[in-house]
């Protein structure tokens, strides 16, 4: 993994920008430490395909691995290219995310993320997605935990369920909205609980 700006010891930060317009980089990306970002402006391009993008966050606009926590309060997180997920936890990465507004546009490009293990905490997020295959709350090969409290969820693509679960997924008090897909995806011996919601 590479990142345009990669954070590697603990620290806090407030209202600064983070962007990569370049195939297989993260525009942030957070190993091994703790990081708190106050109202980060992210912004993600650059196409990627395949199993490197869609399985282990290499073209995710932020990223978190190998033992980090990264803590993100308010801003805004864009992608504008394939296979560009926007929030992605990878193994023993963990995010805990709120008041967040995520967008993304292109193909293969879900909101949060976790795959191999990873751990999501969303809370409050405001996440739309356009592209096709691209579930606002997704998870793939080697699932996690990904937990969701509050906030609005929205997919426009096909294929693009709100919900695709390959991993135990649970979602409270939120409002979620497929116009083009299925609602709720669930593959293999995986879970989604729905409490609450809309």
């Amino acid at each position: 993994h590479t990142g345009a700006t990669e954070l590697t010891s603990n620290t806090n930060l407030s209202d600064q920008n983070y962007s990569s317009t370049s195939s297989a980089e993260n525009a942030l990306l957070v190993s091994g430490a703790t990081v708190v970002l106050t109202n980060p402006t992210i912004n993600k391009s650059g196409d990627d395909s395949g199993d490197s993008s869609d399985f282990y966050g290499t073209n995710a606009a932020v990223f978190a691995y190998k033992n980090a926590t990264l803590d993100i309060v308010g801003g805004s997180i864009t992608t504008n290219g394939s296979h560009a997920n926007a929030v992605f936890a990878y193994d023993s990465g963990t995010i805990n995310i709120t008041d967040t507004k995520i967008t993304t546009s292109s193909n293969n490009s879900g909101g949060i993320m976790v795959t191999g293990g990873g751990t999501i905490n969303a809370t409050d997020l405001t996440v739309e997605t356009s592209g096709n295959s691209s579930a606002p709350i997704r998870s793939d090969r080697g699932g996690g935990t990904l937990t969701v409290e509050g906030g609005s969820y929205t997919s426009n693509g096909t294929g693009s369920p709100v919900i695709y679960s390959t991993a135990d997924i649970v979602v409270k008090n939120a409002t979620l909205t497929a116009t083009a897909s299925e609602g709720v995806v669930i593959e293999g011996l995986n879970s989604v609980t729905l409490e609450n919601s809309t």
